[in-house]
């Protein structure tokens, strides 16, 4: 019941789903439809979100 609630409240465009990890191991994890990535930015060189916060805050 606790992770009906919890996906239930889970904001469109993400869902929960199986990611593949590196060492190919299934995980439950956030998706995100791929509609949603349009005008996204590719991140991962920044090593994270956190990372990516912090570049942004200093582009200001």
């Amino acid at each position: 019941q606790a992770f009906g609630r919890f996906v239930q409240n889970i904001p469109a465009p993400l869902g929960i789903g199986k990611i593949t990890l590196d060492d190919g191991s299934q995980v439950s994890g956030f998706l995100c439809e791929p509609y949603a990535l349009g005008n996204a930015r590719e991140i991962t060189a920044l090593g994270g979100w956190r990372n990516y916060l912090s570049v942004k805050r200093n582009d200001k």
